[in-house]
């Protein structure tokens, strides 16, 4: 069964992020940051496949995108008052599969190389 992440409070944003990535990544999924607002101090997190493919984009090569428009949304924001940062679900659902193999998501492999380049090795030559 899918676990969405919890809305809740964290003490700071990278650990509100660390949650996210955690939790989506155990699970076969890529969040992203897709917008900012620094005036409010908020930041709308989505799926790795949100948005849909540039339709007026002529590749030089036949490029297939990953992307599917997918609804899931999160909102983080930490509030000038407060110490803590919040986490609000917008939009608990997938319209996708979770990926079952990590090396087929690009962001996937990408957040891998960075905390474990040796594993990603092992992986990429096993």
């Amino acid at each position: 069964m899918l676990q969405h992440p919890t809305e809740g409070k964290f003490q700071t944003l990278e650990l509100l992020w660390q949650h996210v990535q955690n939790l989506s990544r155990a699970q076969g999924y890529a969040m992203s940051s897709l917008r900012f607002n620094m005036t409010h101090n908020q930041i709308e997190i989505g799926c790795d496949r949100s948005g849909t493919p540039n339709p007026n984009k002529s590749p030089s090569k036949t490029v297939t995108s990953k992307k599917l428009d997918c609804p899931f949304r999160l909102y983080a924001r930490k509030y000038a008052k407060s110490t803590t940062c919040t986490l609000k679900v917008k939009n608990p659902e997938h319209n996708h599969d979770a990926t079952e193999n990590i090396m087929e998501n690009p962001a996937l492999r990408k957040l891998m190389s960075k905390k474990h380049p040796t594993l990603l090795k092992c992986l990429n030559h096993c």
